[in-house]
């Protein structure tokens, strides 16, 4: 790790808001409950970290971006109480529209957690790029595997068809429960918002 010190004083640090805890925060306007909420508000430290250490654009996921724009909403809490006493200067947050799946930000992110860290980001916060490309062949999946198990039964087609969808639709749950990366939206107002929506950051000459 480049920098212990850095991370030492990040992870004692209570990360509060000034209504209160951020994991009660993002429990409130995520679908991130439970150890998800705190998950995401650990690895929302690890990213920060590495914005810190480097001159580099980078890019987190949806769901470190919600706890990133919960915790920027709460100014006096994210830059008074966080950012100055700890990295000595304000992290910025420089929103993108980069799709993430082929954004090199997110992709050099990633590879820089591997190298800071020593092991692969968690996938349900972290998802791969390939992974979120073959989001769309899942759901395809999902729906050819219904039409052929509907019209299997109705008697249209054989065995084999069904097996086939049956198949198509196993592979496609466990995908989902297994690979997919968190929903993080709760839709309506609040940080819920902005899934989707990736940011950058800038730490006073990033590029």
């Amino acid at each position: 790790m480049r920098d212990p010190g850095l991370w030492d004083r990040i992870l004692a640090h209570p990360l509060a808001l000034t209504t209160g805890g951020l994991e009660v925060g993002i429990a409130k306007f995520t679908l991130l409950q439970g150890t998800r909420a705190k998950e995401a508000v650990y690895e929302y430290r690890r990213f920060l970290y590495l914005v810190a250490i480097t001159d580099y654009h980078l890019a987190p996921p949806t769901a470190i971006d919600a706890v990133w724009r919960l915790h920027l909403g709460d100014p006096r809490a994210y830059v008074e109480d966080f950012c100055k006493p700890v990295f000595g200067r304000v992290i910025q947050h420089a929103p993108s529209g980069a799709d993430p799946a082929k954004d090199p930000a997110y992709m050099r992110t990633r590879t820089l957690y591997r190298a800071e860290f020593g092991e692969e980001p968690a996938y349900g916060i972290w998802p791969s790029p390939l992974g979120m490309r073959a989001e769309v062949w899942v759901i395809f999946a999902m729906f050819a595997g219904v039409i052929l198990g509907v019209w299997w039964l109705l008697g249209q087609g054989s065995v084999p068809v069904g097996v086939a969808g049956i198949a198509l639709l196993t592979t496609a749950f466990l995908w989902k429960f297994f690979f997919s990366p968190w929903p993080v939206s709760k839709g309506g107002e609040g940080v819920g918002t902005w899934s989707g929506g990736w940011s950058g950051s800038d730490s006073g000459g990033a590029n």
